[in-house]
């Protein structure tokens, strides 16, 4: 999903005309994901108080919350806040001996478990919240879980404050910089600010539903002895007959096995499981996805190709299930 994600800063010249005087905040955040995090991370360093608003009770958006823990940059791009998050997560299984290089059928890759890296953001932005009051400076970082901006207060076309739902509870808060990281861009609205979204230059040539599927990955293990009994399914559940047969189109026992592009589709266990391979913390055996070895050796990795939700329009026939 492709959304036009503006930074909407302008400076306030004098207080908002409520009644009651909220909270102030140099720089007021809404999305927790990625991006959101890194946002927060970097102006609260700077010495600005922040607020950081997440709709949900996790850090990190598709890549923890969303499992899309296997990081699509295989060179370049690990600097800045999120190459500390990367060594933050190489070194955290460095410690229990074991490869992030867990998928994509590469021995260079990125990988990591959901709750690996939703501790590891949250970790990051305790830190840079002590950082942001240490020294003398006034900077501070607040977290608002289960939050999002259901109002945002524009005077002379300048933003002055938001009104968030707050676990529930109807919460003002002051800011001259709004930073609208949210998914879709949910904030933009409510600014009245211009913006656009798609994926063209020219309008009118992007159909509404001409989206990348959205993707919300299922995480499987293999136990060694075997699915334990209070996890196994007793009853399916609806829609399983209709969709089994759909499912065994991608990934079958005596499959493909991966040797190159294109893939041929279904492919085997193993090569499904090498594509979003992940560490496996409880695994004591080490493994990467260097081999096809390596990928029969995987014991934990996420559902691919049969789990995208498609949009309004299936392009192309090649909508999700």
């Amino acid at each position: 999903m492709l959304a036009t994600l503006p930074l909407l800063l302008v400076i306030s010249a004098a207080p908002p005309s409520w009644g009651k005087v909220p909270p102030t905040y140099d720089v007021i955040v809404a999305g927790g994901g990625a991006g959101g995090v890194g946002a927060a991370v970097a102006a609260a360093r700077l010495g600005a108080k922040v607020a950081l608003l997440e709709e949900t009770d996790w850090l990190g958006g598709q890549m923890t919350a969303a499992a899309v823990s296997t990081m699509d940059d295989l060179s370049g791009n690990k600097t800045g806040i999120y190459g500390e998050f990367y060594e933050s997560v190489l070194y955290h299984y460095f410690k229990l001996g074991k490869s992030i290089s867990t998928c994509y059928w590469d021995g260079s890759t990125t990988a990591f478990e959901p709750s690996v890296g939703r501790d590891i953001l949250v970790d990051m932005v305790r830190r840079a919240g002590q950082e942001a009051s240490s020294g003398g400076r006034a900077g501070k970082l607040d977290v608002y879980y289960d939050s999002s901006v259901k109002r945002v207060h524009v005077e002379e076309s300048a933003v002055r404050g938001i009104t968030a739902d707050v676990k529930g509870k109807t919460v003002e808060m002051r800011t001259h910089i709004l930073i609208d990281t949210t998914e879709c861009g949910d904030v933009l609205p409510l600014s009245g600010a211009a913006y656009r979204s798609g994926n063209t230059v020219s309008p009118g040539t992007s159909g509404p539903g001409r989206i990348q599927d959205i993707t919300w990955v299922a995480v499987m293990k293999r136990y060694s002895g075997g699915i334990p009994p209070h996890l196994r399914i007793q009853t399916p559940p609806p829609g399983y007959d209709r969709y089994v047969p759909e499912f065994r189109k991608v990934v079958a026992a005596g499959g493909n096995s991966f040797r190159d592009y294109p893939l041929r589709m279904p492919v085997d266990f193993a090569t499904h499981n090498g594509y979003r391979g992940l560490p496996d913390s409880s695994n004591p055996e080490n493994y990467d996805a260097s081999t096809p070895e390596g990928w029969a050796a995987i014991s934990k990795t996420g559902i691919n190709w049969a789990n995208d939700y498609p949009g309004v329009e299936k392009w192309e026939g090649r909508g999700g299930l």
